[in-house]
């Protein structure tokens, strides 16, 4: 329960951060402009050595096809509130990277430019369809850099070997993952369990499965919630399910107890599948070295068309940036062919299409179908577009999922919980 009075000290802090962007934006004084190269100040949140790496490789390589722009780079500790804050003082970076369910608040406050003016010279067919999650109010105002699909089934060859089982494809349903992990799963003769089916529920995991079951938070037009229609409501019980009924997952309480995620728990070969983000694609391949692995598309539920989750992330110019043509260019490559390929050759998925199919090969075996082949299925919660979609999932989701997934309540309370504290939130905000 600690986490959740994690998760609620930092949404206090977020929207307080948010609130002080409208009273200040634009009161603090600006550097004057240097004569010879123009300076973009860039700050990226992400703060693992890996990613570091990525984005200063891209910025070096820019700065050194760009003799009149000196882009540099800083590792913004603090995450979001630390560039709302500087956004509120008047300090704000050129360009930061940006979160789909963060670009409300900014967008709506006038903190970020439209970005349309800028990029009538880029050919939006040469990347992923993501544009629209980033408009709010008819205005672009933020340049997909990274895509993240929650469409990632990895599982350990060997162990489909060993149960004579076929391996995962594009045909799977969530029936047949659960009757491969029964399979998958096992239990020593005094009951200990060495090998489970699956790795057990998170966020992405049963978020994923909402959306594969026909069911969300809200309505097209988040103007209800829908988190108790029959089609919710199944899928939480095909989650707990898995859970508490066939002991094919561990409890989460267990993975808290044993200090390994999921993702550990994979490498360690105590996991036979794994629903995951593309994200854990490149520790595997440095780290799986004693086993065969490989990736399928996300399963689907029988009798509906697959649905692949997952979000973006941006590059958004500040509007108190006094160069957002420099800011631009250096967008437009970062996000670009160039840029992309960059990302794409440190562990990220690029929106630049051309980028990553020239990057993204085997190994694993199908890693290609399992990306590139399921855009066509991606989709985003429209919700996120709402100032209030921080508040939703760190004050509301997180702490309601994590006490059902504890099971320290039941899915009818958690429905009821989230269905009441979302009707709050559509009637009081944008």
């Amino acid at each position: 329960m600690n986490k959740i009075n994690k998760y609620m000290k930092n949404v206090f802090l977020l929207i307080l951060s948010i609130s002080l962007i409208g009273f200040l934006c634009g009161c603090g004084e600006k550097p004057p402009i240097e004569k010879g190269k123009i300076k973009i100040r860039y700050v990226n949140v992400e703060s693992f050595p890996e990613l570091i790496k990525r984005h200063r490789a891209i910025v070096d390589r820019f700065n050194q096809t760009h003799p009149d722009i000196d882009v540099v780079y800083e590792v913004g500790h603090g995450g979001a509130q630390k560039i709302l804050v500087e956004i509120a003082g008047g300090a704000a970076p050129d360009v930061f990277f940006w979160w789909e369910h963060l670009l409300g608040p900014v967008a709506e406050k006038g903190a970020i430019i439209d970005l349309s003016p800028y990029i009538k010279d880029v050919n939006l067919d040469e990347y992923f369809p993501l544009f629209a999650n980033w408009q709010y109010n008819g205005k672009l105002y933020g340049f997909p850099f990274i895509w993240s699909p929650n469409a990632a089934l990895f599982y350990n060859k060997d162990s489909f070997n060993k149960a004579g089982l076929e391996y995962p494809d594009k045909n799977w349903t969530w029936d047949d993952f659960l009757e491969a992990a029964k399979k998958l799963t096992i239990i020593s003769d005094d009951g200990k369990v060495l090998q489970y089916g699956a790795g057990a529920i998170d966020n992405g995991f049963a978020i994923t499965v909402l959306h594969s079951f026909g069911g969300d938070f809200f309505d097209e037009d988040t103007t209800m919630s829908t988190i108790d229609s029959p089609e919710a409501i199944e899928a939480f019980n095909y989650l707990i399910d898995l859970q508490s009924k066939y002991k094919v997952i561990p409890k989460t309480q267990e993975l808290v107890s044993s200090q390994f995620g999921n993702k550990e728990m994979f490498e360690a070969r105590r996991l036979a599948m794994y629903i995951s983000s593309f994200n854990a694609l490149e520790g595997f391949k440095k780290h799986i070295k004693d086993f065969s692995w490989d990736i399928a598309p996300i399963p689907m539920k029988k009798g509906k068309s697959r649905v692949v989750g997952g979000g973006s992330s941006a590059l958004c110019i500040s509007a108190q940036s006094k160069h957002p043509k420099e800011a631009s260019e250096f967008i437009k490559f970062a996000c670009g062919y160039e840029g992309g390929k960059i990302l794409a050759e440190h562990g990220g998925i690029p929106t630049n299409r051309k980028a990553l199919l020239e990057v993204l090969s085997p190994p694993p075996e199908h890693i290609l179908e399992a990306c590139v082949e399921q855009v066509e299925y991606f989709r985003t919660s429209q919700f996120y577009k709402k100032t209030w979609a921080q508040e939703f999932e760190t004050r509301i989701m997180n702490p309601e999922f994590e006490k059902l997934f504890y099971e320290l309540q039941t899915i009818d309370q958690t429905i009821n919980n989230i269905k009441k504290e979302s009707e709050k939130l559509i009637k009081g905000g944008k």
